[in-house]
């Protein structure tokens, strides 16, 4: 009776539940993209990228070494939230500044943000940002 195909039985999965619950959180997330477009608000978007020393080196001892970071993010990871000539912002930067940057009216492979992170915050060569947020234009 119970065979390899059992499987989700078994484990007491039910596949249409846990699909229509995707649609419905796919929906809600939707909906709620297109209220916050039409306020203006800023949007979250998922995901952490990992962001390097401009020198190399980091920020370890003291205010004597760099304290500039860039962090890459690819096209694909803004998928339909990537407003050319918006903006966006990091809000999970370890002592990062809480800077907005404008997005270029043409954009390429690549977005590229610089930031500096307080003397205060102990970075090495590679620190780990998130909470990546856009706003169209307004």
């Amino acid at each position: 009776m119970d065979g390899p195909h059992c499987t989700c039985k078994r484990l007491g999965v039910n596949k249409r539940e846990n699909e229509r619950a995707a649609k419905r959180a796919a929906k809600a997330r939707k909906k709620e993209v297109a209220e916050k477009l039409a306020a203006n608000d800023w949007i979250p978007m998922d995901g952490t990228w990992a962001a390097r020393a401009l020198e190399g080196r980091g920020h370890r001892d003291g205010p004597h070494f760099g304290r500039k970071y860039r962090v890459l993010v690819p096209r694909e990871d803004f998928g339909e939230l990537l407003f050319p000539g918006g903006a966006a912002r990091f809000t999970e930067v370890e002592g990062g500044d809480a800077r907005i940057f404008e997005l270029p009216a043409q954009i390429g492979a690549v977005l590229a943000f610089e930031f500096d992170i307080h003397a205060a915050a102990i970075g090495g060569s590679c620190i780990h940002v998130g909470g990546l947020e856009v706003r169209a234009h307004a």
